[in-house]
């Protein structure tokens, strides 16, 4: 539980850092964007950490296969995705309880959206490293890859470079990065639901309506961040990042049947290749009718260490 504690530590900073977004004002809309952002992408970009130990577990589940111990991976692969589940809700738990509806006052009526959007963000990295920690040979490579599509999803997601503004082949990483649809609907669930103070003309603010509800205040803040969104599509989102977490664990099942496979018929050909190279050297080492009795004692003892089995 060694990332749930980390999780828990940076949250914490980062709530502790956004202080002042707790507040309801329109002038901490802003902020509240970038911490509902960083609650979630923090904690998903150290799964560089778990791919080191997804890594050196995969070989020895290859070690295993090579030497015969292992004959199938689908029970390991079954046992692998049905816990990794629990484990992440419980990561969001500690991720978000504190941090977030704690330290920063998030309404709790949105804590079971906003754990389920979390944990399928997370999920995603997760079935992500699985899948690069299995493909490639040196985790290194894959933890520059892991940080590439970490990085990538930020800048192709339309937070930072609107769509309008990105040309093709580019334009296609908006679409099958999942921050394009995680920070959409975790906004949406939290700004309409988040009980805002009224913003009068004149203000300061660079969000100010004079309204308080929370589609007003989305839809300044599309002047801003135009990925956002005023209507509810949390439920498809959602479903597009399960399916691309799904993509990741396809690709890792076929990739880890692939690499046993092939360390199992290595297996396989190695040991009928010792076996053969024993029975050739016992073939020469049998006596023949031209060998001496020196030469037949030395044989026979050496196959009854103990003496003949009936005694003479």
């Amino acid at each position: 539980m060694g990332r749930a504690a980390i999780f828990l530590l940076v949250n914490t900073i980062f709530s502790l850092t956004y202080w002042s977004a707790r507040n309801n004002g329109q002038d901490q809309a802003l902020n509240k964007i970038w911490i509902l952002i960083w609650l979630a992408s923090v904690p998903a970009s150290m799964g560089v950490a778990a791919i080191l130990v997804l890594n050196n577990e995969f070989k020895s589940i290859l070690k295993e296969t090579k030497n015969g111990m292992v004959s199938s991976v689908t029970s390991y692969a079954l046992a692998k995705t049905l816990l990794v589940i629990p484990i992440i809700l419980i990561f969001a738990l500690v991720a978000l309880l504190i941090p977030g509806f704690i330290l920063q006052s998030w309404e709790m009526e949105v804590f079971l959206w906003i754990a389920v959007y979390w944990s399928v963000l997370l999920y995603y990295y997760e079935c992500a490293a699985e899948f690069l920690s299995v493909v490639f040979e040196s985790p290194i490579m894959g933890i520059l890859v892991f940080m590439m599509i970490w990085f990538g999803a930020f800048l192709f997601s339309g937070l930072l470079i609107s769509l309008q503004d990105m040309n093709w082949p580019f334009k296609l990483f908006y679409y099958i990065f999942p921050f394009t649809y995680y920070i959409p609907g975790i906004v949406y669930k939290t700004f309409i639901i988040t009980p805002w103070e009224s913003c009068t003309t004149g203000s300061a603010s660079s969000i100010c309506v004079d309204s308080t509800d929370g589609i007003d205040i989305i839809k300044a803040s599309k002047l801003i961040f135009p990925l956002l969104a005023s209507e509810d599509r949390v439920i498809r989102e959602i479903l597009i990042v399960i399916s691309m977490a799904i993509v990741f664990k396809i690709l890792w099942a076929i990739a880890l049947i692939v690499k046993t496979h092939k360390a199992s018929k290595f297996s396989h050909s190695n040991t009928t290749q010792q076996q053969q190279q024993y029975y050739a050297g016992r073939k020469q080492l049998e006596p023949t009718f031209s060998s001496t009795i020196e030469e037949q004692d030395k044989y026979y003892s050496g196959m009854y260490p103990d003496g003949p089995l009936v005694d003479c």
